[in-house]
């Protein structure tokens, strides 16, 4: 389905798409700058080629620099003002470092009602959607999934493997895909590491999807929401950097062994956990084991992930090969006394050893061939 053929969409139709663009003015100026090269590519490029172009810069997302950045410098250039450029990059540097748009919930019911996109937005969301068909990737809910997710309630996502990039974190943050069909309009905040929301562009595109910021604090205030009204739903990628660097093409694993702080969260704000599961994932690029002691103590001590990996031709664009991220069914927890209270460990320890089970039972009810043409195992491990 192209995504441009929709009606209507949320007041705001960029990547996102289901809240309000709650970006500086600056920032907006940028993002609409990249919604008008995306929508002149969509016209201009032949829609064979879109699926590939459009993976290749949601898959290395550092490429997206190239986009508004060239065209600034060759407008200055063409005007001869390009000595305006660093002092002007230093301001954008300064705004987005004092910005705290990151640090604050989504308004998603102030901006519930619906308007007509224009031309070039419509063009934007449709590039940015041809990813979906590269693959393709496909949404699929485990047998009485669907039906048990309630649109009006919250939940916690909890979305593996990572691979080199998470993919299936994409069914939530693009309004355009099939996630948004089974549950038009649910509102839904993405959880992201700080260092993604100071990254020129790519802040931009990340605020815009509806990501806010990892920290308990912000995932606090969105699960609260905003002025006494009930807050939206997460959608987390439990796994971070440390499942990243273990990414092994034809090997399922996910680090969960010690990761319990979305179950805190679902605990402390009764939000029924619900595992996510993208096959096909950890087999869309080639991975390399060079130094992989060393990146691994890194990413802990700095958080800084380096994976060594390449894909299609050798370049960063991802193996065209089928993901089927599959959705199961939510489990329940206990309300908690009152919104936002602490949980025992106790009742976490029996909640996270609860999740890995249904994630493990949800796998191999799905679990594909290896190239023994016997079931793959799932590898359930610590960072």
């Amino acid at each position: 389905r192209d995504p441009s053929d929709r009606n209507s969409l949320p007041v705001w139709g960029g990547v996102g798409g289901r809240a309000k663009m709650e970006l500086n003015p600056v920032s907006r100026l940028l993002f609409e700058l990249m919604n008008i090269i995306t929508a002149v590519i969509n016209i201009v490029l032949p829609a064979s080629l879109q699926p590939m172009l459009s993976a290749f810069f949601v898959g290395n997302i550092f490429a997206v620099y190239a986009l508004p950045f060239s065209s600034i410098y060759l407008a200055f250039w063409a005007c001869g003002a390009t000595s305006w450029l660093l002092p002007l990059f230093l301001l954008y540097m300064a705004v987005i470092f004092f910005d705290p748009a990151h640090l604050k919930a989504p308004d998603f019911k102030r901006h519930s009602k619906f308007r007509q996109l224009n031309f070039m937005q419509r063009r934007s969301l449709a590039f940015w959607s041809a990813h979906f068909a590269y693959f393709p990737m496909k949404t699929k809910f485990a047998p009485g999934a669907r039906e048990a997710i309630d649109p009006n309630r919250q939940y916690i996502f909890a979305v593996h493997p990572h691979g080199i990039h998470c993919w299936p974190l994409n069914i939530f943050a693009f309004v355009s895909s099939s996630f948004y069909d089974a549950f038009p309009g649910m509102p839904i905040t993405g959880i992201a590491a700080t260092i993604m929301f100071k990254l020129p562009m790519i802040r931009e595109l990340f605020l815009t999807m509806q990501y806010r910021d990892a920290g308990r604090p912000t995932c606090e205030k969105i699960l609260k929401g905003n002025k006494g009204e009930r807050g939206s739903s997460l959608f987390i990628c439990t796994g971070g950097e440390a499942e990243s660097l273990l990414t092994e093409s034809g090997v399922d694993k996910v680090v969960l062994l010690g990761r319990k702080g979305f179950v805190r969260l679902a605990l402390s704000w009764g939000c029924p956990l619900v595992p996510v599961y993208g096959f096909g994932v950890s087999d869309l690029y080639t991975t390399y084991t060079f130094a992989q002691g060393f990146r691994r103590w890194l990413a802990k001590a700095a958080h800084v992930a380096i994976p060594l990996f390449t894909g299609s031709f050798g370049t960063p664009l991802p193996h065209r090969r089928p993901v089927a991220v599959l959705i199961g069914k939510p489990i329940p927890v206990p309300e908690p006394p009152s919104r936002g209270a602490k949980p025992s460990d106790a009742l976490v320890d029996v909640y996270h050893a609860k999740y890995i089970a249904a994630l493990v039972e949800l796998y191999n009810t799905h679990a594909p061939t290896g190239e023994d043409g016997k079931p793959r195992e799932l590898k359930i491990l610590k960072a």
